[in-house]
């Protein structure tokens, strides 16, 4: 917002004598108004995936919605991945679905955990017709109150489905087939069935034993439910058997979490022969394997083998992962193009159509770097079919990691996304802070090629990043580069350092504080300003390996280093030249383990982290480390997740945010009273809302509103793709900027930067501040009553300006 629109608000503000203000925590409807939210597709991962004869895909899993319609737990799509409005299950299902197959007749077998459609009863294994609508003659009859996680259909109609404990059949009508029993079942779970052209079932899991016998993970079962005792796999599984494909010989695939079979070395696939045996024939690199875990296999109809899960590597080739194709005799097919890049949180269900493509569905939010919610539609050769996609849709794409303020309202976006609102901008993006739009004249369409981590902004606007990415374009770097304000690649910023989940800071001089945890060397470097390390930097050899998770350059360039590992170390204090600062006090006693960390704008510091019984803490300490011991986390507030960052207002209200259930209701975002105490005015709802919900960034605007940003995609029920402002009173509280003799300095902006001012005693030194605490600028030893300070490049912003006196007088003045 421009200065002519705050000094009408001031007007109005005190023309109105009672203003109606909206709640603390509530979201802006304003910023980024036609933010729908709820992601691209279906909001949260999908469990199991099933293709009708015509084309069309069933999805399955734990979502409530599907590009903005209501569909809970299952929907329908149509090829090209938009919905297909004429399946709907009328939206009222209790309890997931975690398996779905279809009938010859078209109609669809669900089975989970439901217990209710649409207000009638059912029993974890259900019917519906063609249209989705509750088909009332199949009614399952049995104790399933387990829930049930595998399933698979029999050619004559039957089901046969599996669970804690047990395995059964039921009656195309839903009763259960008496003629089938499995005993006691599995000591365990099953989450595999397969079935043999001559009716035997396969049946696999977590399972120690089986009705008694010593099966473990993998058994076959007779047509009657019996085991069938001349199937021997020995010890079976080393963990759990999650996947199985029978072919028309009557050769067995099995997938999963192993990384040994029958006390032989094989990691995430196999064959076994007729018998139970391990078929050599299949080598898939002596013992070298799935460098991962399996979640499902298929069969092509030429006998090649897809393998899909969590992995990263295929027989020692590192560029294979989450997805494979596999020739008969174990080898790796190289005419399918596995991903580069891992799919995010892997792979769970894959499903083949008539054509040769594949579905993929899973817990990713992306395939190869390229955007996908949980769906997505691979060629035959493993490429992305870009036919099948919803388009990018509004807000970020994927996850919003860090947000640093710019000039002119305008704010710096960074993390895994590479569109915002449908314009393509990898990674990083500049977005106005008024309305949330974005800002065109600066533009990355050709970024980095992953994640950016963290970010930092020069005095001259440039911006240094870090992440997890080798490439910014086609040019190699190697997890740390220099952007230019448009948003190009500084090709004369050439850092020598692979470092690439860091948190860095900027000191004075313009270089470089670069800090996290670096397995191949140190955990802390300096970088000149052209990229290169300084070496006259000289850090102390008990931080070549601790988990630095914070630090901050003080107004004196002294570096304050936070860490995790829970030890003396935890908080700490360099000097200029890397050296061990002995004058800072260090970690207070409640704190063992420092996550978070911010300073105030009176150098005040404030941490968040774990005490040594893993509970959630803060403190607040002033510059040198000395514990203030009238804050203190109320110890009714109990968080269940974890904090993980914080942030303080300028009234000294302190915001807490990370990851799970940190406050009283299911929330990630909490606002403290100055004390530590809960501030239950700030009022966020049913918070935010998405898999990967958790805030990652808080930003403090003007007129009493912040800005957060993280993996969510809703707030408080209201759609909003991974950033949403909302209401914070105090934020930015002018109040409290008050000092002794502040009406004997005078501090205004004109044309040519800052003019500050003393009546009586001289100037010390004066140091100006953004609104997120970044120092902007510093003079030292004034002298004199009257300086005039060099901040043009920041004159659009709101900043804070800092004047020590000769007589050790201290005043901060906020100006416009």
């Amino acid at each position: 917002m421009k200065k002519a629109t705050r000094v009408l608000l001031l007007l109005l503000c005190a023309i109105v004598s009672n203003p109606l203000f909206a709640q603390d925590g509530a979201n802006d409807p304003t910023f980024n108004p036609d933010d729908a939210g709820f992601a691209n597709g279906v909001d949260v991962p999908v469990s199991a995936v099933a293709v009708q004869p015509d084309g069309k895909i069933l999805l399955c899993g734990g979502f409530v919605r599907y590009k903005g319609y209501d569909r809970k737990y299952i929907t329908r799509i149509n090829p090209d991945e938009s919905i297909d409005l004429s399946f709907n299950t009328a939206n009222d299902i209790t309890g997931n679905i975690t398996s779905v197959a279809i009938q010859s007749d078209g109609k669809i077998i669900i089975a989970g955990y439901m217990n209710y459609i649409n207000g009638t009863s059912v029993n974890r294994l259900v019917r519906l017709n063609t249209d989705g609508s509750l088909d009332t003659s199949f009614t399952a009859v049995g104790d399933l109150s387990n829930g049930i996680t595998a399933m698979i259909l029999q050619p004559d109609g039957k089901i046969v489905v599996g669970g804690y404990n047990f395995v059964k059949r039921f009656n195309s009508n839903g009763t259960q087939d008496m003629s089938f029993s499995a005993g006691a079942g599995p000591e365990g779970f099953v989450s595999s069935l397969g079935l043999q052209p001559d009716g035997k079932i396969l049946a696999g899991g977590s399972f120690a034993s089986f009705n008694g016998s010593p099966n473990k993970t993998l058994v076959r079962l007779e047509t009657d439910g019996s085991i069938d005792s001349s199937f021997g796999v020995g010890e079976g599984a080393s963990t759990t058997v999650s996947a199985i494909e029978v072919t028309s010989d009557n050769k067995i695939y099995v997938g999963g979490v192993f990384q040994t079979f029958n006390n032989q070395s094989l990691r995430g696939v196999l064959r076994l022969n007729q018998d139970g045996a391990i078929d050599n024939l299949f080598n898939i690199g002596n013992g070298v394997g799935i460098n991962g875990y399996v979640s499902d296999i298929t069969l092509q109809p030429d006998g090649k083998l897809i393998a899909a899960g969590r992995f990263k590597g295929f027989n020692g080739q590192s560029n294979v992962n989450d997805i494979v194709r596999i020739n008969p005799d174990g080898s790796l097919d190289s005419g399918f193009i596995s991903p580069t890049q891992t799919a995010d949180d892997g792979i769970s269900d894959i499903e083949i159509l008539n054509n040769g493509n594949i579905v993929i569905a899973g817990v990713f939010s992306k395939y190869n770097d390229t955007s996908r919610n949980y769906t997505a539609l691979l060629n035959n050769d493993g490429t992305l079919n870009e036919n099948f996609t919803l388009g990018a849709g509004p807000g970020a794409d994927n996850v919003i990691k860090v947000m640093l303020p710019l000039q002119e309202d305008e704010i710096l976006i960074a993390g895994d996304f590479n569109y915002y609102n449908g314009i393509a901008s990898k990674k990083v993006a500049v977005i106005n802070g008024d309305d949330g739009s974005i800002v065109s004249s600066f533009n990355v369409t050709d970024g980095p090629n992953g994640i950016v981590n963290s970010a930092a902004i020069q005095q001259d606007g440039k911006i240094v990043i870090i992440g997890d990415f080798n490439y910014v374009g086609a040019i190699p770097r190697n997890g740390i580069a220099r952007l230019n304000v448009d948003g190009s690649l500084d090709e004369s910023y050439q850092p020598n350092l692979t470092f690439n989940k860091a948190t860095i800071a900027i000191q004075s001089d313009g270089k470089v504080i670069v800090a996290g945890y670096n397995s191949g060397g140190n955990n802390m470097y300096r970088l000149n300003t052209d990229g290169t390390i300084d070496n006259t930097f000289t850090i102390p050899s008990f931080v070549y390996n601790l988990l630095i998770m914070k630090i901050i350059v003080q107004s004196d360039d002294r570096i304050i280093v936070a860490n995790r590992n829970g030890s003396s170390n935890s908080l700490f204090r360099l000097n200029t030249n890397g050296g061990l600062d002995t004058t800072f006090a260090g970690v207070p006693e409640n704190v063992a383990s420092v996550w978070g960390m911010t300073t105030d704008n009176f150098g005040n510091i404030y941490i968040c982290g774990f005490n040594n019984s893993d509970q959630s803490q803060i403190a607040k300490l002033d510059s040198n480390g000395v514990p203030d011991t009238d804050v203190v986390l109320d110890p009714t507030f109990n968080p269940f997740g974890s904090i993980t960052n914080i942030k303080v207002q300028g009234d000294g209200k302190i915001i807490v945010f990370g990851s799970g259930n940190i406050g009283m209701a299911p929330d990630t975002l909490v606002r403290l009273n100055a004390d530590g105490t809960l501030d239950d005015t700030f009022d966020t709802g049913e918070g935010v809302y998405g898999y990967k919900s958790g805030i990652y960034d808080v930003l403090l605007l003007e007129e009493d509103k912040i800005l957060i940003a993280g993996g969510f995609i809703g707030y408080n029920n209201i759609g909003r793709n991974r950033i949403a402002k909302l209401n914070s009173t105090g934020a930015l509280d002018v109040d409290v900027f008050s000092a002794v003799k502040d009406n004997d300095i005078v501090v205004y902006k004109d044309s040519q930067g800052i003019n500050i001012s003393s009546i009586n005693e001289l100037l010390s030194s004066v140091q100006v501040y953004d609104m997120a605490g970044r120092l902007l600028v510093k003079e030292n030893n004034i002298n004199k009553h009257e300086i005039l300070v060099n901040c043009i490049g920041f004159k659009g912003n709101v900043l804070i300006v800092k004047t020590i006196l000769k007589d050790g007088t201290v005043s901060v003045k906020k100006i416009f």
